[in-house]
């Protein structure tokens, strides 16, 4: 085999979209159609089915369905969400950027700023201060905030009334990470 005819074959493997390897499982090399021919997103791999396709019937409380499917898949309700909280840490240096992060916040979405903890509160691990977000507004804000924060950190939950998961589980960090205390919640 020569060199040339070598490299060529490589290359015709490794093509991108509309090579080869779209076409190889067919047996007389036809195209095949482009939803075949791509993956398709099925969603996280522990989902269970909750839809079953013989009865019709629910057999569980399920919002969202896989992208690609007609079949629901296991997972919470969103209509479970009260409201966000986004809490703004601050140290004492930066406690100027946090209140005027908040008062930008207040104004753009008209959002309740609470006190602004000079010193740990609950599980926070420094200063903070906390935003009450409706879920209609979230999706904006969190856009918003991805690139205003001013280079605090924020940590945000969903508030579903269990504190523990909401945060531990159901959190959106901007920013660094920072260890909670979530012993208060034991």
């Amino acid at each position: 085999m020569s060199e040339a005819w070598a490299g060529a074959r490589v290359n015709e493997l490794s093509a991108g979209w509309g090579g080869r390897i779209r076409t190889c499982e067919c047996r007389y090399q036809k195209p095949v159609p482009y939803h075949l021919a791509t993956p398709q997103h099925r969603g996280p791999a522990r989902a269970e089915r909750a839809y079953s396709l013989g009865t019709r019937q629910w057999k569980g409380t399920i919002l969202c369905l896989e992208r690609g499917s007609a079949t629901p898949t296991s997972l919470a309700m969103t209509s479970s969400i009260r409201d966000f909280h986004a809490h703004i840490y601050f140290n004492a240096d930066e406690l100027d950027d946090a209140r005027a992060l908040a008062a930008a916040a207040q104004a753009r979405f008209a959002v309740p700023v609470g006190h602004f903890h000079q010193r740990p509160v609950g599980p926070h691990p420094r200063g903070s201060c906390q935003l009450t977000i409706p879920p209609e507004l979230f999706g904006d804000f969190a856009q918003w905030l991805a690139l205003n924060r001013r280079g605090l950190t924020v940590f945000a939950h969903a508030s579903t009334g269990d504190d523990r998961a909401d945060h531990r589980e159901h959190v959106i960090w901007f920013g660094s990470s920072e260890p909670l205390d979530l012993s208060i919640f034991d």
